[in-house]
């Protein structure tokens, strides 16, 4: 009877392959994240790298053009950090949600492994007490 089709094999297996692949989104939102939190430092390390030091009205308009267009640009970045870490949350749902239906049908293919050697025990336990049995007849057969 021991190894048997699990009739569940196939779905379980499916469990598997989209936990897998729920976990791989969720990694590459998170380096997205992170990426996008890097450009958002570095903008505003940029930002605040513009000096006070213009000599000229020109200069200083340069200045000012330069830290509003900066302050544009991390205002922009802010908002794709918003829409990763919206991302990052529901890939991070679903693969709990993945790792959840995986770990049901584990359980269910565990218990159908243990029932499956507690028969074969039976089976064994049956076919040795029957050649117990057969030994027993025979040796009061001979004497």
């Amino acid at each position: 009877m021991m190894g048997s089709r699990w009739p569940l094999d196939g779905l379980l297996r499916f469990r598997r392959l989209e936990q897998d692949q729920a976990e791989a989104d969720l990694a590459e939102a998170n380096h997205r994240l992170r990426s996008s939190e890097h450009a958002v430092n570095r903008a505003r390390n940029n930002l605040a790298g513009y000096g006070d030091s213009a000599v000229t009205v020109e200069q200083l308009r340069a200045i000012a053009a330069a830290r509003s267009t900066g302050a544009a640009m991390v205002q922009e970045l802010n908002a794709v950090v918003k829409l990763d870490e919206a991302d990052a949350r529901a890939k991070a749902f679903e693969a709990e949600r993945a790792r959840r239906a995986t770990k049901s049908l584990d359980k269910l293919h565990d218990r159908h492994l243990e029932a499956e050697h507690a028969a074969d025990l039976r089976d064994e336990q049956a076919a040795i007490d029957e050649i117990a049995a057969r030994n027993a007849g025979a040796r009061k057969g001979n004497r």
